[in-house]
């Protein structure tokens, strides 16, 4: 088994402020080539409880920038990546 990956947040900007969520159990992460059907099972898995892909995390997609952190074998790292649109704001 290789070394450990953490998940501990996911952070979203809105205007001047951060916001975070925090994953306190274990994250699945489905991965697969373009085309392979991914985001269709998650839809699949997500109609039977009345949920849409679009309702899931509505105000991370339209933040300026969004920041995942976490841990690779005790190291700490952050991801942050920029918005489409720098003028988005969030619901």
């Amino acid at each position: 088994m290789g070394p450990s990956f953490v998940i501990e947040r996911l952070e979203f900007q809105r205007g001047d402020l951060w916001y975070a969520r925090y994953f306190r159990g274990l994250v699945t992460f489905l991965v697969g080539h373009s085309k392979a059907g991914k985001s269709t099972a998650l839809e699949a898995l997500l109609y039977p409880l009345g949920l849409l892909t679009a309702t899931v995390m509505p105000e991370v997609r339209g933040c300026q920038q969004v920041r995942l952190v976490f841990r690779v074998a005790g190291t700490r790292w952050q991801a942050t990546r920029s918005g489409s649109n720098p003028r988005a704001r969030c619901p």
